[in-house]
């Protein structure tokens, strides 16, 4: 599967089938600029970055060094809104796996980088090879609404055991939207090697709710706070997300039972995180 940003398009072949999806993003990434180039190296990149701006090396912790697939690696630990541990070359100084703690519950391992991979531009191409069957998928156009946020947050409720996200991060959404689609998938009873272009854009429409919070991460705009960590569906006067719409300086913030109310100032409530890489 290929998706280019900046032309808002992605194409996702299937050998064994010969057929061919191609979607429309639905987003005008021209005048997107922080999606643009939205990956996740450069979110690495960013949240070190700030850390060492605002704390210098104070949060930073080395681990010396460790055998990794039979690798002697030297390891740092930064301690910030994540935890991120990196295990890099000490000779190259490049980056061989990386660990990822996202609150109490979550983390990742990610290895087996590569650096200055010689890669053939046509890989990425957006031609459909000869022989493949065409299906087009339609996904909405524009940014998603607080509405269509609210209802993937309950769908990532329905998933997980009533829970919400540990956390509204790009990592931690698109983990929980892998759950939102098998969830449908099993629920809808879609046959995955055969499903249709409906279909795949009803998955689709499931999980662009949490754009509406992705913008506001990665924009660092909004006074955007999230507080749904360890938080069940329903829970009575709980605050799991608030922020300010462009233009007021009211607040609208979004209850466990997803209800929204407006408010003149922001919730204070215990273990919030602020959306901002």
């Amino acid at each position: 599967m290929i998706i280019d940003w900046k032309s808002g398009q992605a194409l996702s072949l299937s050998p064994d089938s010969k057929t061919a999806m191609r979607m429309e993003m639905g987003l005008d990434f021209e005048e997107l600029e922080e999606f643009k180039f939205l990956n996740q190296f450069q979110t690495l990149r960013d949240s070190l970055g700030s850390s060492l701006e605002s704390d210098g090396l104070n949060n930073v912790e080395s681990l010396g060094s460790k055998i990794i697939d039979g690798r002697k690696l030297t390891g740092y630990r930064f301690d910030g809104q994540e935890k991120i541990t990196i295990w890099a070359d000490p000779k190259t100084e490049v980056a061989v796996q990386i660990e990822l703690t996202i609150g109490a519950d979550v983390h990742f391992v990610m290895k087996n980088y590569n650096a200055d991979v010689p890669v053939d531009e046509t890989l990425f191409s957006l031609e459909i090879p000869d022989g493949y069957q065409v299906m087009e998928v339609d996904l909405p156009t524009g940014m998603p609404s607080e509405a269509e946020f609210i209802r993937t947050l309950k769908l990532s409720c329905e998933c997980c055991d009533g829970m919400f996200p540990p956390a509204l991060d790009i990592i931690s959404t698109s983990t929980v939207s892998a759950d939102i689609q098998v969830h449908l998938i099993k629920s809808m009873e879609i046959d995955p090697t055969g499903a249709t272009g409906n279909q795949i854009a009803e998955l689709t429409r499931a999980t662009m709710g949490f754009a509406f919070a992705t913008k506001m991460l990665v924009s660092n705009e909004r006074d955007a706070h999230y507080a749904g960590a360890n938080v069940k569906l329903g829970t009575t006067d709980r605050p799991i997300f608030w922020y300010q719409p462009e233009g007021s300086d009211q607040y609208r913030i979004i209850f466990a039972d997803l209800t929204v109310q407006p408010a003149a100032s922001a919730p204070i409530v215990d273990g919030a995180v602020r959306l901002s890489l």
